[in-house]
């Protein structure tokens, strides 16, 4: 159970007390957060407010206007009467990063605090403002130019002496927790926001669980590798821990799910065996580290804005695997998947899904189950086409009789159809299991491994034909 305290801080005893030393945990507060050598890194912290929200909070300080508490979790005290491992690693973790305190709801805030104090803005020109002196007198300011702190400081003008006062002197309201675990601080995270405007990631962000912590231990160590793919503002609003939470849902469950607020919150809340997504998530992390780095190395102009374009050459492995496919050659791949999306993103050519005609640019910014299948359907088409007879992909599992490399050579022979059978067959299905190369004559017959003596006719034909020739069976049956 938490115990918590409310307190009254002036803002110059806060930052030297509590925001120095205060660090963001992106289960409870978005942004992003620097430290060097255990110290707060003031410039390098960030948050989602713009400079006039800065500007404006300062303002409301100055004027006794900021009444809404931070909310600070001490985690020294909670570390104190933690009774469970987990909880004492977790206060103990932030303890070792040199720091005491936790923002759970007031970032923004604390950032425009610590940046308004280091000089990293202005106060703002204004015109007419009352402030309370000392003595919690008003007294009437004006300013004709914006102005920094460290001139508030130095100044010998009556005006700007009134302002630092009351802006060294206001008052700041804290929520001080001392005592509580973990999972009482998120539960503490969603009241507080409570119909506040996070968006959906920033909301999943404080669900606590090993599927969330691992997405947002990704989105940190990953960060560096994908920089170019995302805007300062994008990484503010976690669009990293949003990226990786759908390619985890695409990952799990093969494109089968629509990548919607809805289908991620069932992700993370369902912490049972049944969830794919929590069976594969350390062969998921491993994965999606490995793509990070290729990323990096990649030259990712025109295609890099296109956010849903990495998420398919993510999710494009996967669905190779499950072809028994295996990339062998990573440059020479990423080559051919750069080529074909600037080819058809800039192609007006349109595919109907469902009864929707669509280009390729337009299924990239509507990203159900269909078209998610639709689109990965097109890079197998291509791949299928262009480079199964080569060297940058291979059979992931060789095996004697598949005869991967006559495949696609068979069916552009067979116009596309089932050489017996007479059913059209789809490309991408070409190396599904349900498709068998047949030897007409059979080996055992004295029958040959060219490919005039082969063609592609689905499994059970192939299993009930083992080693006659067609003239000894009813192909009216088949």
């Amino acid at each position: 159970m938490l115990t918590k305290s409310m307190q009254v801080f002036s803002l110059t005893a806060l930052t030297e007390t509590v925001l120095k030393q205060s660090y963001l945990d992106k289960s409870f507060q978005v942004g992003i957060f620097k430290s060097n050598n255990k110290q707060l890194d003031i410039e390098g912290i960030d948050s989602r407010w713009d400079l006039s929200l800065r500007q404006s909070y300062i303002y409301s300080c100055a004027t006794e206007n900021a009444v809404t508490p931070l909310v600070i979790v001490d985690a020294q005290k909670c570390l104190e009467s933690a009774e469970t491992q987990k909880d004492r690693e977790y206060f103990q973790s932030v303890i070792d990063k040199g720091f005491r305190y936790i923002v759970v709801d007031g970032w923004n805030r604390v950032v425009s605090i610590l940046k308004f104090k280091h000089n990293l803005f202005k106060f703002p020109k204004t015109k007419q403002m009352f402030v309370k002196d000392s003595n919690g007198q008003e007294q009437f300011v004006e300013l004709s130019d914006s102005v920094d702190y460290d001139t508030l400081k130095t100044a010998q003008t009556s005006n700007e002496m009134k302002l630092v006062n009351a802006i060294d002197n206001a008052q700041i309201y804290c929520m001080i927790v001392e005592k509580g675990t973990k999972k009482d601080i998120s539960e503490l995270f969603l009241r507080v926001n409570d119909g506040k405007t996070l968006n959906g990631q920033e909301k999943r962000n404080g669900i606590l669980n090993e599927l969330a912590d691992t997405v947002k231990q990704l989105s940190e160590t990953n960060m560096s590798f994908v920089d170019k793919l995302f805007s300062e503002t994008d990484k503010v609003r976690l669009k990293l821990d949003d990226f990786i939470a759908n390619c985890l849902l695409g990952y799990a469950y093969n494109n089968e799910k629509n990548v919607s607020d809805t289908s991620k919150n069932k992700m993370y809340n369902n912490e049972t065996d049944s969830n794919p997504a929590v069976k594969f998530l350390p062969k998921f992390a491993k994965e999606f580290t490995e793509f990070c780095k290729l990323i990096s190395t990649s030259n990712t102009s025109s295609i890099e804005k296109k956010t849903y374009l990495f998420y398919d050459l993510f999710l494009l492995r996967k669905t190779l695997v499950n072809k028994n496919l295996i990339v062998k050659n990573e440059q020479q791949f990423y080559q051919w998947f750069k080529g074909f999306a600037i080819k058809n993103v800039q192609s007006k050519t349109t595919y109907e899904i469902d009864g929707d005609p669509m280009t390729f640019d337009r299924m990239l910014r509507k990203n159900t189950a269909n078209i998610l299948q639709y689109r990965m359907n097109m890079y197998l088409n291509d791949i299928i086409a262009n480079l199964l007879a080569t060297d940058t992909i291979a059979e992931y599992t060789p095996r004697s009789n598949s005869y991967q490399k006559f495949r696609y050579e068979l069916w552009k022979s067979q116009d596309g159809f089932d050489a017996v059978s007479k059913e059209q067959i789809p490309l991408h299905e070409i190396l599904d299991e349900k498709y068998h190369v047949d030897h007409i004559v059979p080996l055992s017959r004295n029958g040959s491994n060219d490919i005039s003596n082969l063609r592609l006719v689905n499994r059970s034909f192939n299993l009930m034909k083992s080693n006659k020739l067609d003239e000894e069976l009813d192909l009216s049956a088949a």
